[in-house]
């Protein structure tokens, strides 16, 4: 029997799904609905409506005017959150909140994808659950905790039994029962080990998918991945492309993830030069903080200067934000007394499938006014996602990057109290 990795990008706006085959070379798009207007054909609408104690998901919530619609629901799971940052507030039915619909509008995808892999491979197969979450390797455990709770609710409810089927104009209160049992604080999450189903940081996901992209040039990557809602970045040195084979770590230097998205530029009561300047702001903090654990020789100086910028995410396809990026070609300046080469690149992922015919993706550094093509970059997080976590890169975190001596650089406005770092692991490991 085969075992199948599922890359599941549940987004702001919408959600992203591939599957992997364990061994395989390519990732296959999962669609769980037609296509619908103002959404690319591989994404279904992260989208609940509640209609007369009935729920109806994706394109189903969206073709229909009455009722509750429940949308941007992953936001609502940030700490923290300033409710003025948000464009949209949700109000969720009687004895529900956020981490219960969540829950139920996962426990959909998971059993819609089941089903749709049963159909095709057939049954007895074993499925692995790849989720991303809106945070950085900084984040504490709040966020990956409240993930694996919903996420556990979510495989539990949508197990296949004779008692419930997870499908549009289900009973609410039905789904909601079976949701609710599982996402009590006194319910134990299985360990890592144990579970079908994993939670891993959107900065992570789309330099991995990078990495396995056959035409990536080793070096110095910025990544910038901006969605609906949250924006990730984070600083990353490539040594070597991924394959099935014993490969060189990538280190992560820094990395942020931020509430900050394409929703924003829609909300009036916040200005767009504002929205832009924050964007422009946490690129220069990402690598300022990255480049301070790493500029102690010329070589070093000259790898950092030899950077890549690459975009990936679907609100970065908008065109106010794609004006500001071109307004802001030099969106950050590491060395202000001294001339830096740096590309900005768009990265959209390979070895791509849907049933059976492949992809063709001509070029991995396209135009970022090429909107009939970018929309593939809305596939990182979940082709990283998708791909075996044996087969990636191993991956140093900023957290096994550790102090050496002080200095401080001013970048553009910007203090930074800096050290020189080292590794905490073997270097010739990291």
């Amino acid at each position: 029997m085969a075992t199948i990795v599922v890359g599941l990008d549940f987004g702001t706006h919408s959600t992203k799904i591939l599957a992997r085959r364990r061994g395989g070379s390519e990732s296959s798009i999962v669609t769980l609905q037609p296509p619908v207007e103002g959404y690319p054909w591989f994404a279904c609408p992260s989208l609940i409506r509640v209609t007369n104690g009935k729920v109806y998901f994706g394109a189903d919530a969206l073709s229909s005017s009455h009722g509750t619609l429940l949308s941007s629901m992953k936001l609502e799971l940030l700490p923290n959150l300033n409710q003025l940052e948000l464009a949209h507030k949700n109000h969720y039915p009687t004895s529900t909140n956020a981490e219960i619909m969540a829950a139920i509008f996962l426990s959909w995808c998971m059993q819609q994808v089941t089903q749709l892999i049963e159909q095709r491979l057939g049954l007895g197969h074993t499925i692995f659950f790849n989720v991303g979450a809106p945070m950085s390797q900084y984040e504490n455990q709040v966020l990956s905790d409240q993930y694996l709770r919903i996420l556990n609710a979510a495989w539990n409810a949508a197990r296949f039994n004779s008692e419930i089927v997870f499908e549009s104009g289900m009973s609410l209160n039905k789904a909601a029962k079976y949701t609710q049992s599982w996402i009590r604080d006194d319910v134990v999450v299985p360990s890592r080990d144990a579970r079908v189903f994993h939670v891993l940081p959107e900065t992570v996901a789309p330099i991995i998918s990078l990495c396995h992209d056959p035409r990536m040039i080793p070096g110095m990557y910025l990544l910038v991945d901006i969605g609906a809602g949250t924006t990730e970045v984070s600083i990353n040195l490539v040594r070597e492309r991924g394959s099935n084979e014993v490969k060189s770590p990538i280190l992560c230097y820094f990395d942020k993830s931020i509430l900050l998205g394409g929703n924003h530029f829609g909300n009036q009561r916040l200005l767009p030069k504002d929205l832009v300047g924050r964007l422009v702001k946490l690129t220069r903090e990402v690598w300022a903080r990255g480049y301070e654990k790493d500029y102690s020789s010329r070589v070093a100086r000259d790898k950092w200067r030899q950077l890549q910028v690459v975009f990936t995410g679907g609100a970065a396809r908008r065109g106010d934000i794609q004006e500001a990026i071109n307004e802001n070609n030099e969106i950050i300046y590491p060395w202000p007394w001294d001339e830096i080469c740096y590309e900005t690149n768009w990265h959209y992922p390979t070895g791509l499938s849907i049933e059976g015919s492949k992809l063709l993706i001509q070029s991995v550094s396209e135009s970022i006014s090429d909107a009939a093509t970018s929309s593939l970059s809305m596939l990182a997080v979940a082709h990283g996602l998708s791909i075996e976590r044996r087969h990636w890169n191993e991956f140093c975190t900023p957290f096994e990057i550790a102090p050496i001596p002080p200095i401080n650089m001013n970048v553009h406005g910007l203090e930074y109290g800096g050290q020189t770092w080292g590794l905490k692991r073997n270097i010739d490991r990291c």
